[in-house]
Order: C-alpha cells, then sequence, then structure tokens
C-alpha cells in the first residue's frame, strides 16, 4: 500500500474508533510511523482523538474541525493552515507547536499547553483560552477578537500587531513591561498611550483588571 493509502485507512481507522487512545497509543505510533508522521491534507472533521499521541506529528493542512483532542499531544506538531474551528483541545499538550496561520476560530483551548507555540496570523476569534499557558508563544499579528483568556499566563508572549480587541484579559499572569502592549492589543488603550503614558497609570488599569505581574 502506497503513502496516501496508508493514511487513508488511518483515517478510517480514527473514524470508526480502531485505536484505544486512552490505554494504549503504541499501535497509534506505529501507524503514525508508517506514513513518516504526515497527517497531512486528510479530512478528519468530527474525529474522536481524546487523549491522542500526535506529538511530532504533520498534520499540515487537515481538517480537524469540530474533533474532539481534549488531553491530546501536540507537542512539537505542525498544524500550519489546518482547520480546528470548534474543535475541542481542552487540556491538550501544544507546547511548541507551530500552527501559523491555523483556523482555530470557536476552539477550546481550556488550560491548554501553549508554551513556545507559534500563533502568527493565526484566527482565534472567539476561542477559550482560559488559564492557557502562552509562556513564551508568539501570536503575533493573530485575530482573537471576542476571545476568553482570563487567567492565561502571558509572561514573554509576543502579541505584537495582534488584534485581541472584546476579549476578557482579566487575571491574566505577565511581566510588568509588556502589559502596556496588552492592553494596546485589547483595545484597552491606544497604541501611542504605550509611549506617552506613565508606566504607573498602565499597571494601575492593569490592576483593575487583577492581572499578576512577574
Amino acid at each position: 500500500m502506497d503513502l496516501k493509502g496508508r493514511k487513508s485507512e488511518m483515517a478510517r481507522r480514527i473514524a470508526t474508533g480502531f485505536y484505544d487512545f486512552e490505554n494504549d497509543n503504541k499501535r497509534f505510533r506505529s501507524d503514525l510511523k508508517s506514513v513518516n508522521y504526515n497527517l497531512s491534507e486528510l479530512n478528519l472533521g468530527g474525529a474522536s482523538l481524546r487523549h491522542a499521541d500526535l506529538s511530532g506529528v504533520r498534520p499540515h493542512g487537515t481538517n480537524l474541525g469540530g474533533s474532539n483532542l481534549g488531553y491530546a499531544r501536540l507537542n512539537g506538531a505542525s498544524l500550519e493552515i489546518a482547520n480546528l474551528g470548534g474543535a475541542n483541545l481542552g487540556y491538550a499538550d501544544l507546547s511548541g507547536a507551530m500552527m501559523r496561520g491555523v483556523n482555530a476560530s470557536g476552539v477550546y483551548f481550556g488550560y491548554a499547553r501553549m508554551k513556545k507555540a507559534g500563533l502568527v496570523d493565526s484566527y482565534l476569534w472567539g476561542s477559550f483560552l482560559r488559564g492557557c499557558d502562552l509562556r513564551m508563544a508568539d501570536i503575533s499579528r493573530a485575530h482573537l477578537r471576542g476571545s476568553d483568556l482570563k487567567g492565561a499566563d502571558l509572561r514573554g508572549t509576543k502579541f505584537e500587531g495582534a488584534d485581541m480587541h472584546g476579549s476578557s484579559i482579566v487575571g491574566v499572569r505577565i511581566a510588568k513591561e509588556s502589559a502596556g502592549s496588552l492592553l494596546a492589543a485589547a483595545g484597552i488603550i491606544d497604541n501611542d498611550d504605550v509611549v506617552r503614558a506613565d508606566s504607573d497609570v498602565i499597571l494601575e488599569r492593569c490592576r483593575r483588571l487583577g492581572m499578576r505581574f512577574s
């Protein structure tokens, strides 16, 4: 069976619940190795991948819309240009995942580990990112309007050019030197105010939002 055939067979097995992700990922990882960890361009929309070990996988351009990826391991995965719209990624490990340009609108990321994830130019409108570990992640130019980032850890996060208007940033953890840029991205202050405003004024606004500094 050629690569395309092996990938199609894997998609069929995922769709029919063949793999026991929660108790044993060995068979799944063996099948992934047979396709060189390449799941690109497959249609896995609505699939149940809860607890699946997808670390290092390349689902570039894959449709994962509406799928259940709760508690899944996606650390180091390449999800660029993939469709995750409406998926569940609660408590998933996305550390170091490359997600440039991904469609993740309306995704539930609650409490996911996303340290050093690359989310440049991604679409995260209305996503639930509450409690996520986004330390040192890059969300530059990402579209985050209306997202919920309550309690997220944003220390070292890059959000230059990100659109976070209408997003909830109550209780986030952030470095003091990045506080002004975050407020500007969220539309709470103008970009020019980041330079002009007294740092104490900016920090007071942050305190009113319950932000934690470190």
